[in-house]
């Protein structure tokens, strides 16, 4: 459900980073190569998060978590400021605490 929506606010988001998303999600195991340069081939916006959604659905639940982690520690990079507070409103396991994603230029 929480995934779903995430798709309408990347979609709308002029501050979406897909790359970094994507980074991340490849350097979580989420994603492997072959998924990633599929990824890196989508001709819009728009397509690259459907198609970023829709394997990390299909992933499952630990794929999902990874997502919406991402999302809460690169929020700066990744989310328009509006949504800040929606991600924060997740709980996090506590050895997340300090993950490794990257950040972002």
């Amino acid at each position: 459900m929480y995934i779903s929506t995430v798709c309408c606010f990347l979609v709308a988001s002029d501050r979406a980073n897909f790359p970094l998303i994507i980074e991340n999600l490849y350097q979580q195991n989420v994603f492997n190569d072959y998924e990633v340069d599929a990824l890196k081939a989508e001709r819009t916006e728009f397509d690259k998060a459907r198609s970023m959604l829709d394997w990390v659905i299909n992933k499952g639940e630990m794929a999902s978590y990874e997502l919406l982690r991402i999302l809460d520690v690169t929020k700066k990079r990744t989310l328009d400021p509006g949504l800040h507070y929606w991600i924060s409103c997740f709980s996090f396991r506590v050895e997340d605490t300090e993950p490794s994603y990257l950040f972002g230029e």
